[in-house]
């Protein structure tokens, strides 16, 4: 039996830290992008994201603001950051 990925996740959200490198991934009406990007605020629910690279519309620079694993209601494997 292996690793349970929630548990996976969650232990890996914890080790976010202010200047990380991520892979930022999120979704809008236009389609689901996925960049590198490196945290600049970490709040318990939310992180804050700048991107090193142009995705979709946002330029390198943009700021985003992504659900941590702890916000239930609008985190998913597919909507947050994960470490690079």
């Amino acid at each position: 039996m292996g690793p349970d990925p929630i548990l996976s996740q969650h232990l890996e959200d914890q080790q976010l830290a202010v200047g990380q490198q991520v892979v930022a991934r999120w979704h809008d009406y236009r389609g689901r992008f996925s960049a590198r990007a490196i945290v600049v605020v970490l709040k318990s629910r939310a992180v804050v994201v700048e991107l090193l690279r142009a995705a979709g519309t946002h330029p390198a620079g943009h700021r985003l603001e992504l659900p941590r694993i702890s916000d239930f209601d609008h985190w998913a494997s597919d909507y947050g950051v994960k470490r690079a």
